[in-house]
């Protein structure tokens, strides 16, 4: 490994012409094989009243923005005659409704879906080229291919496509965001990079707001890494794309509701995920949604303080309880191969067929990611370890080492969110391309270090 002559991005040794050959042949490989079993689970998975619960509220955002020109959750589109023009609200963020609006001419078909479903397949295919440009920032050689290939055949991933929900469009801009923000650490002097990532951040956390203060995590653990001045520069750029993409949603919700954002889906991620084990009272029949049985839901729920007062009560009375659940029931529920709302495992809404139900392929890959689910995560949260136990040195950390610690960032500020909130499974997709990436990072150590070992034996053995 080495520095070019700019001082900052690294290369390897060994990366000729013929190993890139063969590194862009295989990833042309992976891309297609991630392409087909996005297109085939978009064409033959069979999902009835695919829009329903959160894809109905999604539509009809996208409907009555595209008919009335408001923004509104009311299901206009279901009505059998017309009606008056729908209450506008903010209830959801406006990034997966916008993206809606094409497909909103008239009320969703099955061809609608689909056409949604393929999209979706594209940008999911997408993401691979993505995680590998990413991984080739502070991984070496072939290392990068491993974490586009756990991306390509992700069961998760592949299926969180076929649904009328925000996870691709959100992984996607998540992972261009990430890309981006690697690229401009080893170009620190220019603007536009720190705008564009600024910018990205703004319409994935526009796509779902658990990234809106992804920034502020950005500024305090990674941008000190660089140098004094070029950190202050990408701060406010990056602080300036972002405004420019979040301050017109606030500006409209203040005009139009008096108010920056509906508290709505704070206090119910707030009050669904502070139940132990995600059961009221501990009672099995209440497991995944024991807010329906809490006598005391309703009055929790009135703000985010009263959700706030009622955990905290609660977590007083049973202290040893809720200390576990907080810090060890719901990291290894937000980070599980599935949970109790999934229906066979993989799948948001039960599907009455899919290619996972039979086709061999599909079949083994999912039976390979399940089986090696948690070693990928128990691998990533070594690098995250890595990561932060590395004693920085503002303005002299290599640019692979500061992409690890962004993406140690991202991993953690997840974590973080989630055991505050509500930590489904479900909700561990968009991250799971930063899973493979660190993890991907520590096996390269432990192989590394194995091979080390058996080599400094070897030479021993044969010096004695």
């Amino acid at each position: 490994m080495r520095m070019n002559s700019s001082g900052n991005a690294f290369e390897f040794r060994g990366a000729d012409s013929s190993s890139r050959r063969w590194t862009g042949v295989l990833l042309a490989l992976i891309v297609l094989l991630g392409a087909h079993l996005r297109l085939d689970a978009s064409l033959k998975t069979i999902i009835p009243y695919p829009v329903r619960a959160d894809a109905a509220k999604y539509f009809s955002y996208a409907f009555n923005l595209r008919h009335y020109g408001v923004y509104s959750q009311e299901p206009t589109f279901a009505a059998d005659e017309s009606v008056r023009a729908p209450k506008p609200d903010a209830i959801v963020a406006p990034g997966y409704p916008a993206m809606l609006w094409f497909f909103a001419n008239a009320a969703p078909t099955g061809r609608t879906v689909l056409n949604i479903a393929l999209v979706q397949a594209l940008l999911g295919t997408l993401m691979i080229p993505l995680v590998f440009a990413t991984s080739r920032r502070f991984l070496p050689r072939v290392w990068p291919l491993l974490p586009a290939l756990l991306t390509a055949i992700s069961p998760h991933l592949v299926n969180a496509g076929i649904y009328v929900l925000s996870e691709i469009l959100f992984s996607f801009l998540l992972m261009a965001a990430i890309l981006c923000m690697a690229r401009q650490f080893s170009r620190t002097q220019g603007k536009l990079l720190p705008v564009l990532s600024g910018i990205l951040i703004g319409l994935a956390a526009l796509t779902r707001p658990t990234l809106q203060y992804f920034l502020p995590i950005m500024l305090v653990l990674v941008l000190p890494l660089l140098r004094k001045q070029q950190s202050w520069r990408q701060a406010i750029w990056m602080s300036a794309g972002f405004v420019l993409v979040m301050g017109p949603w606030l500006a409209r919700n203040m005009l139009v509701l008096g108010a920056m954002s509906d508290p709505t889906l704070t206090i119910s991620t707030l009050v669904h995920g502070h139940y132990p084990g995600m059961m009221f009272d501990g009672r099995p029949e209440t497991l995944g949604y024991p807010y329906r049985f809490d006598p005391q839901v309703a009055q929790m729920s009135t703000s985010v303080g009263a959700a706030i007062n009622g955990i905290w009560a609660r977590a007083i009375a049973h202290p040893g309880e809720y200390l576990e659940w907080y810090l060890v029931g719901k990291p290894l529920a937000f980070f599980s191969w599935s949970d109790v709302a999934a229906s066979r495992e993989i799948f948001t809404y039960t599907a009455l067929y899919s290619p996972y139900y039979d086709v061999p392929f599909f079949v083994a890959s999912m039976a390979l990611m399940r089986a090696t689910h948690w070693a990928w995560t128990i691998l990533a949260a070594l690098a995250v370890a890595y990561s932060f136990l590395r004693k920085p040195v503002r303005g002299q950390m290599a640019d692979n080492q500061i992409v690890l610690r962004m993406l140690a960032s991202v991993w953690v500020y997840f974590l973080l969110v989630h055991i505050a909130g509500f930590p489904i499974s479900r909700y561990n997709t968009p991250l799971l391309p930063v899973t493979y990436m660190l993890a991907a990072f520590a096996l390269m150590k432990i192989v590394r270090w194995t091979m080390a070992r058996a080599s400094g034996s070897a030479m021993n053995k044969h010096g004695a």
